[in-house]
């Protein structure tokens, strides 16, 4: 129960006893009555009511002049004390008076005071009208009281006032508010009885309230399509985002099915059906055709637009060409925003320097970040924690080092350090990697698990591994516990030694706290088996990645295979790599050539460049010509001579 609003800053005006009205003071008054008031300051204002409330002669019309002076300023709080002050001089507000104020208050967005001039009424026996009633309703739909939204409907009940489709749209749209769906519903069923049933508007409002149910908001959109209503830009955008949010992979289908209707599509539709491509990867290259389509028709793109674009294209995971493809779509996106002469944000340089950091373009991540300087934008700890990234995966440990102490300047992150500690310790620069802990613990900062990761990492290139085991059993004494990166993370490390002994008990020791390994590291584990000749654990590798990982997502296995087969061809073993080609096609790869599928779109170049995320150069060189004999070995039908 609301209580009623004390706020007012209009006192009782005193009983004036003369009988004579100073001209003077008409005038003044006068002031209030003929429009000079919206020109007021609002102490002025006050000061004007005062002396109209003063006037021995004060009537109900002069105070609804005032009332509307004070709508029109929205001064709710003055507008309940002039009804208060109304009370004193023995002026009776009537049912005017009440809906003028509650209007006031629903204008302002004020539901409770507006809630509590309703109850007043029915407790000094005047009922208010369905306008008065559907007020209230919109104002406390604005602030999501649903409860006292459907407590007014009730009360209009018992009052015998009838509701009206406004009521129910209100009344629906406060239950939206705080999704409240089964209450939207029984109000949707309850218009179905009103003389002129429910509108678009009520299925707008009813879908947005049932958003989280997706089945529910389709069942809706074709009962309304088979009562004739015609559906519109806002039916659109709550079936989409619904759809977004339930089942992504509808989401395609059922837009260019309103399309097709002719339905148009604005900002919101075209939002939601991107948050569909965010949920589900793989509609990426939808997000690009909603980029095309709003372009045609016409419909309002900003920054924000074009950075959930960007982000749905970056975030898309492909490895080797096809990132490569993501990553040029990406730079096309950022020159879109320049073409339509959009100003490029934070967020714009953060997703084009993910993009580029991914495949390891690390000097167009530096040249990113001195764009967003240019464009005077202050680099957040997300910049300069891609710019440190992207050193670390090209060894350049120096641009990393100056790019720590620019980011300190700013205020540093955990991540900035262990990045620096990683790119130190790739470059064969462990020892800076260690000093960079001490650092890091001048500055205030505590390591946490990223940074004892890179840590152990840096004292594995040293060769140091029985430090990286003292490391993680001080991790599990202080109660932390390593993930499936810090796994990763050292057996990659392991790679620059080739020292598969170690990689193999660290993905012991890993499997006994409970860490399963992640695809990527079953790839770094078999390269380095590999790379030993222990040909029997690459088998058992293989198998056991594909018994964990029967599906991977965005992961072509022929990359794996193409991997162990090079390694064949390296040290010159062509049974080998027939043999392992045999098993390749008994495990129902789809290739004639298995040995060469990774170059099916590539040159030589592009190629080792895509072996070099998998390894160094080195594992590559030499390679070619073996390819090509066992290619020819393969035409002849697996003879290898």
């Amino acid at each position: 129960v609301c209580t009623s609003p004390s706020t007012a800053q209009i006192a009782p005006a005193p009983v004036v006893q003369s009988q004579h009205h100073d001209r003077g003071h008409r005038r003044g008054i006068s002031r209030l009555l003929n429009g000079e008031a919206r020109r007021m300051r609002r102490d002025e204002l006050n000061g004007e009511i005062q002396r109209l409330l003063a006037d021995s002669a004060l009537n109900v019309r002069e105070c609804m002049v005032a009332l509307k002076v004070l709508g029109q300023r929205k001064l709710w709080q003055e507008a309940v004390g002039l009804m208060k002050s109304m009370s004193f001089r023995r002026l009776e507000p009537d049912q005017f008076v009440f809906n003028k104020i509650i209007s006031i208050c629903a204008s302002s967005k004020e539901g409770l005071p507006a809630w509590d001039l309703l109850r007043t009424m029915r407790q000094r026996r005047l009922f208010p009208d369905v306008y008065a009633c559907n007020m209230v309703i919109g104002a406390l739909a604005t602030g999501g009281s649903w409860e006292k939204a459907l407590s007014v409907i009730d009360s209009m009940k018992r009052c015998q006032t009838i509701p009206d489709v406004v009521t129910m749209n209100s009344a629906i749209a406060a239950c939206a508010q705080s999704s409240r769906w089964m209450e939207a519903i029984q109000l949707l069923d309850e218009g179905q009885q009103l003389p002129s049933g429910p509108d678009v508007m009520t299925y707008g409002a009813t879908m947005h309230a049932c958003e989280a149910k997706w089945r529910l908001v389709l069942h809706l959109l074709d009962e309304m399509q088979n009562k004739k209503i015609q559906p519109n830009e806002m039916i659109s955008a709550s079936v989409m985002g619904a759809c977004a949010k339930g089942s992504p992979e509808k989401s395609t289908d059922l837009f260019t099915s309103l399309k097709e209707q002719g339905i148009r599509q604005n900002k919101v539709s075209y939002t939601a059906a991107l948050s569909a491509c965010h949920k589900d990867q793989y509609l990426w290259e939808w997000s690009l055709w909603y980029l095309q389509e709003m372009k045609t028709t016409g419909v309002e793109i900003d920054i924000g637009i074009m950075n959930g674009i960007m982000a749905v294209c970056e975030k898309a995971h492909q490895w080797g060409q096809l990132q490569k493809r993501n990553t040029k779509i990406v730079e096309q996106l950022l020159d879109d925003i320049k073409y339509l002469e959009l100003t490029p944000d934070i967020i714009t340089y953060s997703h084009t320097m993910a993009a580029a950091k991914q495949v390891g373009a690390w000097q167009r991540v530096l040249g990113l970040l001195n764009q967003a300087c240019i464009q005077k934008l202050q680099p957040d700890g997300v910049l300069y924690t891609h710019a440190i990234s992207a050193c670390a995966n090209g060894s350049r440990w120096e641009h990393a080092l100056t790019l720590l102490a620019a980011a300190n300047a700013v205020g540093s992150l955990e991540f900035h350090w262990s990045s620096a500690m990683t790119a130190c310790a790739q470059a064969t620069q462990w020892e800076h990697a260690i000093s960079l802990a001490s650092q890091m613990l001048q500055v205030g900062l505590q390591p946490e698990i990223v940074t004892k990761t890179a840590l152990m990492c840096a004292y594995v290139h040293g060769g140091h591994w029985p430090v990286a085991l003292e490391l993680l059993s001080m991790m599990l004494d202080s109660g932390e516990e390593p993930n499936h990166i810090t796994l990763t993370s050292v057996i990659r490390a392991c790679m620059q030694r080739g020292d598969f002994a170690f990689a193999v008990k660290w993905k012991v020791e890993m499997e006994a706290l409970g860490v399963q390994p992640y695809l990527t590291t079953y790839v770094f584990l078999i390269a380095l088996a590999a790379e030993a000749q222990e040909w029997k654990w690459v088998q058992y590798l293989l198998a056991e990645s594909f018994a964990r990982y029967p599906q991977a997502d965005n992961f072509d296995v022929r990359q794996l295979y193409n991997l162990v087969l090079l390694k064949c061809l390296k040290f010159g073993n062509a049974p080998r790599a027939i043999a392992f080609w045999k098993d390749y096609l008994d495990s129902g790869v789809s290739s004639t050539n298995a040995m060469l599928a990774a170059c099916e779109d590539l040159d030589w170049s592009e190629f080792k460049d895509l072996c070099e995320e998998l390894g160094p150069a080195s594992w590559v060189q030499g390679a070619k010509e073996a390819a090509l004999s066992a290619e020819l070995a393969l035409a002849r039908g697996g003879d290898t001579g």
